[in-house]
């Protein structure tokens, strides 16, 4: 996580990375507003209709994992342990359970094979080869995972505030040949300084934004090579 910014000590600041005009006093304000400004997390599951919608907290990501996706099927004819996929049970039922099930009804005991996940279950992680305990675990391990990539996305401070410190030099002289150019009569010298410093804080700001990968979130995540190796 980047460091608070030191202007946040005296009140509402810039965000470096939005641009907004903010209020953090600690540091935990300042994750919460860096979190909403990335919308780190997505949905993993591979038939998900909103896939790369992008949630700026993690409870609302996992709400929507739980409601939609959080499922298993159990089949109804056989004492079967539960499939973690509708594809599973159809497969199950196809190879153990015809012709008890005709193909037109193949579709209906899918449908009501399906029940709500436990939330103490494990779960597999999509991106390593983790197992987390529960559901809880579960949004802590895959939200740091994506949290770890959204962070890696963000400009380095340290080239910025240099920029900054160019930025105020320009600033400086623009204000300065405005102070002489008003004593001298025909000299309109700072208002080409001022247009300098215009440009340069525009082109500073295009050096920020171009900084951001354009690759979509599914994309970045899955091009990321993940070490979940605990320590001994």
């Amino acid at each position: 996580m980047p460091p608070l910014p030191s202007l946040a000590a005296y009140g509402p600041f810039e965000c470096p990375f939005c641009f907004m005009m903010i209020s953090a006093s600690n540091t935990l304000a300042w994750k919460k507003h860096v979190y909403a400004d990335l919308r780190p997390y997505i949905c993993f599951e591979p038939t998900c209709r909103n896939g790369n919608h992008q949630y700026g907290r993690r409870h609302e990501w996992m709400e929507h994992v739980i409601k939609n996706h959080w499922r298993t099927w159990k089949c109804s004819i056989c004492l079967s342990e539960p499939f973690s996929s509708a594809t599973a049970l159809k497969s199950h039922i196809t190879q153990q359970h015809t012709p008890s099930v005709p193909s037109s009804q193949l579709d209906v005991y899918v449908e009501d094979g399906k029940n709500p996940k436990p939330l103490d279950s494990p779960a597999q992680c999509p991106l390593c080869n983790d197992m987390p305990a529960n559901a809880d675990a579960y949004q802590r391990h895959v939200g740091r995972h994506q949290e770890e990539l959204a962070l890696f996305s963000l400009p380095n401070l340290e080239t910025d505030e240099k920029s900054n410190h160019n930025a105020e030099f320009v600033s400086d002289c623009s204000a300065s040949a405005t102070s002489v150019d008003a004593e001298i009569p025909g000299k309109h010298v700072g208002a080409n300084y001022q247009s300098i410093d215009r440009y340069f804080f525009d082109e500073l700001r295009a050096e920020k934004l171009l900084l951001f990968d354009q690759r979509s979130p599914r994309e970045l995540l899955e091009s990321f090579e993940w070490d979940c190796t605990r320590p001994q």
